[in-house]
């Protein structure tokens, strides 16, 4: 994607939170930076609680009041920070989608689940009634949903967590965005629908020529879906590059250690826990459970850089210096 104009340029990006009882601010994301071209599917994988989701939902300014954001997120040169209320609401659902986490909390409860996946379709594409209900159809087919008919008239609390979770995706690429945000877009899913969903992301991103940033921490999902992808630990963009290199050749220890320990491999575990925020040590924020750490990782912060052995490769980390 190298000459290609960014579509989502990310620059800098520091997210802390705010503490009821006083005290510093959490930081949660550590001064991120990382682009999405158009027609491009950028994966960001991690541990929970690395930051992941938080960084998405900061995209579209649907952080709660507690966060505080600093940096730059531009979309189509556009500086989102600094958006109107009023252009950014026209940009949700439709330039931009949105595919959030939480099936549960995600969908209004008391609304049928027609009525959700047509909103976007009536708002954003401007289709008359009649054709908003057969797109509202043809989209739950897709979805491998039963009786999508029958469907659409029912409840999300009627659903299994599964289904919402793919009503979800429905609404999420019904105003057939430039940029689709897809948080954990498989969670909850068994193998079979899983594969129908990927395949459906896929092939939307295909036809539309969209762009994807997809957050996940299916190693699987990453693998099959995205051109390149970034690694992120305690908040920060620890690698990035092309998928395919990436996960044949990891640079970072973390992660090597983080494929290691997927399940269709050996399966190992990786030691320690991932620091929680605020409790981060100095240095290296990975250094206590890396196997390579040397002293130097234990007193100074990695900058990042671009690895003259891996062009085309990020990694931060002191063995690449």
């Amino acid at each position: 994607m190298s000459g290609t104009k960014p579509l989502l340029e990310i620059r800098n990006l520091h997210i802390r939170f705010r503490q009821r009882a006083g005290g510093e601010p959490l930081t949660v994301v550590d001064g991120v930076s990382l682009s999405v071209s158009g027609r491009e599917t950028f994966g960001l994988i991690g541990e929970s609680g690395s930051g992941k989701s938080v960084l998405g939902m900061s995209i579209l300014r649907l952080l709660p009041g507690s966060a505080v954001v600093e940096g730059t997120i531009l979309y189509d040169g556009d500086d989102l920070m600094q958006l109107p209320k009023k252009r950014l609401r026209r940009l949700r659902g439709g330039s931009i989608g949105l595919v959030p986490q939480n099936p549960a909390t995600s969908l209004n409860p008391v609304l049928r689940i027609g009525r959700q996946v047509i909103e976007p379709l009536r708002l954003h594409r401007r289709l008359s009634r009649q054709q908003a209900a057969a797109q509202l159809l043809e989209l739950l087919e897709r979805l491998g949903l039963p009786e999508p008919e029958r469907t659409s008239r029912q409840y999300p609390w009627q659903l299994s967590g599964g289904m919402k979770q793919r009503v979800l995706t429905a609404i999420g690429i019904a105003g057939r965005p430039r940029l689709l945000i897809a948080d954990e877009p498989t969670k909850g899913l068994d193998a079979i629908v899983r594969k129908q969903v990927v395949d459906l992301l896929a092939n939307a991103a295909r036809e539309s020529g969209a762009a994807m940033l997809v957050i996940t921490h299916d190693l699987q999902v990453a693998a099959k879906l995205c051109d390149r992808v970034g690694v992120i630990y305690a908040g920060q963009l620890v690698e990035a590059g092309p998928a395919a290199e990436l996960f044949a050749r990891p640079l970072h220890p973390y992660t090597a250690a983080l494929l290691a320990a997927a399940p269709n491999k050996e399966l190992k575990p990786i030691p320690g826990l991932s620091p929680a925020p605020g409790l981060r040590p100095q240095g290296c924020a990975f250094h206590p459970r890396c196997p390579h750490a040397m002293d130097r990782c234990r007193r100074e912060r990695p900058v990042s850089a671009a690895g003259e052995q891996a062009p085309g490769r990020e990694v931060r980390c002191w063995l690449y210096e």
